[in-house]
């Protein structure tokens, strides 16, 4: 839903300061996960928000990480073992979004 098909009865409390084409609510269904998210005010792509993804396999790890390298990521801190994850690195992809890539064996 965009900040222009807010619906009459709600804009007397809408300040009308985002851009009609911003997004007001947006769902995404991952497995039994349900994420929402919604555009903001003076944000700099990137710099709000730090995406992890995770897997238990070493070699499917390594995989994602050589995929966003081969794409032309910038890498923040090149992937290694750390104290809380076998694997880990963080990286920077083409579009400024930030990545953590790990790889998670639970306890």
């Amino acid at each position: 839903m965009y900040y222009k098909d807010l619906p009459e009865e709600a804009r007397k409390d809408d300040p009308g300061e985002m851009s009609p084409e911003a997004i007001l609510h947006a769902t995404y269904k991952l497995a039994d996960t349900t994420i929402m998210a919604s555009d903001n005010e003076k944000v700099t792509a990137g710099d709000n928000i730090a995406l992890t993804w995770s897997h238990e396999d070493s070699e499917e790890v390594m995989r994602v990480w050589q995929a966003f390298v081969d794409a032309g990521s910038m890498v923040s801190v090149p992937i290694n073992k750390s104290f809380f994850a076998p694997l880990f690195g963080s990286l920077i992809d083409p579009y400024g979004i930030s990545w953590q890539i790990m790889q998670w064996v639970p306890l």
